[in-house]
């Protein structure tokens, strides 16, 4: 799938078990100055966040040529609403989803975790955002 669609890549799935066994989960927003970076390139941190105990989805955004500002956080914000839809099927659990971010990444978490309007226009409420672990956020 092309950036700026929800490509991700899903960590420390668990099918089919019972609503009351669903997982913590992570949406992991990569850095790389919104111009380089991919998220093949963090599934070391979903693994780890994954033997943890959390469930974690890595999306892809578009980044500089492709994309410029807002865009970035459009589809960062698309993926949480992505997630929020359908992270039951992976067995997360959609009311206990944390953003964690790594630079560019982590401006993208916060920024969508403290505007709304991000959320909003994909669909659904910053409200429901639990906590954001933002790493190196560019100021």
């Amino acid at each position: 799938m092309a950036r700026g669609r929800v490509a991700s890549s899903i960590s420390g799935c668990r099918t089919g078990t019972r609503k009351s066994d669903r997982l913590p989960v992570i949406v992991w927003l990569y850095g790389g100055g919104w111009y380089s970076g991919a998220r093949g390139d963090y599934g070391f941190a979903g693994r780890a966040f994954a033997k943890q105990g959390f469930v974690v989805v890595i999306p892809d955004y578009r980044i500089v040529p492709e994309g410029h500002w807002p865009d970035f956080l459009e589809d960062s914000a698309a993926a949480v609403a992505w997630t929020e839809r359908h992270i039951g099927d992976y067995g997360g659990d959609a009311r206990r989803i944390a953003l964690a971010g790594h630079s560019a990444g982590a401006y993208n978490a916060v920024m969508i975790a403290l505007d709304p309007q991000w959320m909003a226009a994909a669909g659904s409420d910053a409200s429901h955002i639990r906590g954001v672990a933002a790493l190196a956020k560019p100021l």
